[in-house]
């Protein structure tokens, strides 16, 4: 992040600080679902919140019954019901970069769930827990050596209701991660 007024990005700690990380997925089709997320965080003075990789959910199968795709912090990807993964693509839980002042506690707390549109009818996402332990410390230095770092990976689920709901298509919509600076 650059400051406009030329001052420091990250000014003596303040008081609580937080971050939302807004993010919008965009799924294509029931037969192969990949949703994007890219950080548009409003700036803050101490805590700079990036996006790393986006959430994929890879390529499924939909039996038409309905089911669930979660994609775990660790990268691993399940599924229930009428549901059957095709492991011919990648999936990925959402990673962000979180930096602040070093040795800082930054609170991570998920938005509500959301309706996904498209294809006719609606799939719902429920954003899920994190690699890292809430509240995770900024321990690790950057190049400026009062800055800290931390990677910050968040699974999710995906819910698909039956195909005369959830038809194969693109549904689009957002989430939101909150990164809480104490």
């Amino acid at each position: 992040m650059h400051s406009k007024s030329g001052k420091s990005i990250f000014p003596a700690f303040s008081g609580n600080q937080s971050r939302t990380v807004f993010a919008r997925p965009i799924i294509l089709g029931l037969l192969f679902l990949l949703p994007l997320s890219e950080a548009l965080a409003a700036k803050r003075d101490n805590l700079k919140v990036t996006t790393i990789q986006n959430l994929s959910f890879g390529s499924f199968f939909s039996l038409g019954t309905g089911g669930t795709i979660t994609i775990n912090p660790d990268g691993t990807r399940t599924a229930t019901g009428g549901i059957i993964l095709n492991n011919m693509s990648a999936s990925s839980p959402a990673t962000f970069e979180v930096e602040g002042p070093i040795n800082t506690y930054v609170y991570i707390q998920n938005g509500p769930n959301v309706t996904l549109r498209g294809g006719g009818g609606t799939v719902s996402l429920t954003i899920g827990s994190s690699d890292l332990a809430s509240p995770i410390l900024l321990k690790k230095k950057t190049a400026n050596k009062d800055i800290g770092m931390e990677q910050v990976n968040i699974g999710a689920t995906l819910i698909v209701d039956t195909y005369k709901k959830s038809p194969e298509g693109y549904y689009t919509g957002s989430f939101y991660v909150t990164f809480i600076q104490q």
